[in-house]
This record gives structure tokens, C-alpha cells and sequence, in this order.
């Protein structure tokens, strides 16, 4: 029996780790390209801020794109930070589309960002330029973030463009 078994997974083996790899890969592949529907909405960023609630937007009724987030200071006593954030976008359908990078400076509540207390709450509002298309999908943006003016970190934030 066990000959049978090792003779079936000398021959047949190859086939299931490829069927395997394949199947990885497109999964892989998939989530990057338009957001995927089974990406969860999440906001990561390292211990610098701690980030709670996120609204992608994709028509403002001025024909801007919105990202908005949540987050409080971890960092320090008080901190002064800024914000900038970009996305590459698919517009369009099927092939007939292209993929569009759009980058926004972020404004930040209260005072501009400067002295946030530690555990203070922060608004980060990021207009676009033109709309996020593809209601409905999902989309990653990264986010580069600063504070004291001189200490970068990035984050990623994932969500549904509303």
C-alpha cells in the first residue's frame, strides 16, 4: 500500500504543487491589482499613530476624491505632523482603461498638526485632484507621514471607495 502511495506522488506530485503555485500566484496577484474583494478595510501604520476609523469618498460633489482617517498621537508629549497620500487607480473598463497615480498633501485637524498631545485625536483629510473611480471597490493608498518635521513614516490604508 504504502508503495502504491509513493509511486502515485512520484508521478502525480509535480501536477499538485504546480496546480498549487498557479493558484497562489493568481490569488497573489489579485488584491494588488484592483483592491480585491476579500482585502479588508484596515489603516496600518507603525507605532507612531494609532489609526481608528477611515472613509474613502469618491466624489466630494466638487469633482475631488476624499481619503479620510482617524488617529492619535503615539509618538510624544506633543507632536507637530504632516500628511501626503497617493494611489495608482485603474479608470476605465476592462483594457480600455489606464492606470492613473494620483497624490494628495492631507490636511490635518486641530491646529494644522502642530502640538498634538499624546493621545490626542487627529483628523486627516486628503482632497484629490479629480475622483477616485469604480464605486464600490476597493483600493490601497499609501500614506507618508512626518512629525517634528523631520521624522518620516508610511502607512497603507485599505477600504471601500464610497
Amino acid at each position: 500500500m504504502a508503495k502504491k502511495v509513493l509511486k502515485f506522488i512520484k508521478l502525480y506530485g509535480w501536477i499538485i504543487i504546480l496546480a498549487f503555485l498557479i493558484l497562489f500566484s493568481i490569488m497573489s496577484f489579485y488584491p494588488y491589482r484592483r483592491g480585491g474583494p476579500y482585502l479588508t478595510s484596515r489603516c496600518i501604520f507603525g507605532d507612531e499613530i494609532n489609526c481608528t476609523e477611515l472613509q474613502i469618498i469618491s466624489d466630494d460633489g466638487t469633482g475631488h476624491g476624499l481619503l479620510k482617517f482617524r488617529a492619535f498621537n503615539k509618538v510624544a508629549t506633543i507632536a507637530s505632523f504632516e500628511f501626503s497620500a497617493y494611489a495608482n487607480i485603474y479608470d476605465g473598463k476592462w483594457d480600455q482603461g489606464q492606470y492613473i497615480e494620483i497624490e494628495s498633501q492631507c490636511m490635518v485637524s486641530p491646529n494644522s498638526g502642530k502640538d498634538i498631545k499624546q493621545d490626542e485625536l487627529m483628523e486627516i483629510i486628503c482632497t484629490f485632484p479629480r475622483t477616485i473611480p469604480n464605486v464600490g471597490d476597493k483600493i490601497k493608498f499609501l500614506v507618508n507621514a512626518s512629525y517634528e518635521s523631520k521624522i518620516p513614516f508610511k502607512g497603507e490604508i485599505y477600504g471601500p471607495i464610497q
